[in-house]
């Protein structure tokens, strides 16, 4: 898939959607530069005229996608706090956007992503917040549900991460048996008094 090109020629603000993933994608292996040209490139979208057909929302969401790139390329080439910052602006920038329909635009919405780097910060309380948040907002995203039982487990709260696992569990009734995260919450569940 690294491979493969997509023409955004003529594209407009759609390019977006193209170049969040690549974007994303550099910045979360440490490639910086690659990953800020394209922030520049997502951010300069909202200064092409509108489409009549565009959707409502449509440069919020490119805005959100910008800075959801810049946050975590900050983040990883380490400046934590600020990539932080900017993902945390990204996040409350979201919840001016009306409710849509369908699943979460970007596809890696910004509170799950400030509710991981949190995780990684070791700041499961705070972490948490974020992820029960973007749940209110997806409910049952899988990414999210596993951010809320990390953070709630980090943060000592057995109730709510055996909650968060077991919903999960569920969720995942029919999945492969060795499927990696399957298995790691029945290990969690297991080892807290439940078999899941």
């Amino acid at each position: 898939a690294l491979a493969m090109h997509v023409d955004t020629k003529g594209m407009n603000r759609s390019a977006a959607w193209v170049w969040f993933p690549e974007g994303y994608a550099a910045a979360d292996r440490g490639d910086s530069a690659t990953a800020d040209s394209t922030s520049l490139r997502i951010a300069n979208l909202t200064k092409q005229p509108h489409e009549p057909e565009a959707a409502p929302n449509e440069d919020v969401y490119v805005e959100i996608m910008a800075q959801s790139v810049a946050g975590l390329s900050a983040f990883r080439r380490g400046d934590r706090q600020s990539g932080l910052d900017i993902i945390e602006r990204a996040a409350a920038r979201y919840e001016s956007v009306p409710f849509d329909y369908g699943p979460p635009v970007p596809v890696k919405p910004p509170h799950e992503l400030a509710g991981e780097l949190l995780l990684l910060l070791g700041r499961p309380a705070e972490a948490r917040a974020y992820f029960e948040r973007s749940l209110r907002l997806a409910p049952r995203r899988i990414e999210s549900l596993q951010g809320l039982a990390e953070a709630a487990a980090a943060a000592g709260d057995e109730a709510a991460a055996r909650a968060a696992y077991t919903e999960l569990m569920e969720i995942w009734h029919s999945a492969d048996a060795g499927y990696p995260a399957k298995s790691e919450a029945a290990r969690w569940l297991a080892s807290h008094g439940n078999a899941g």
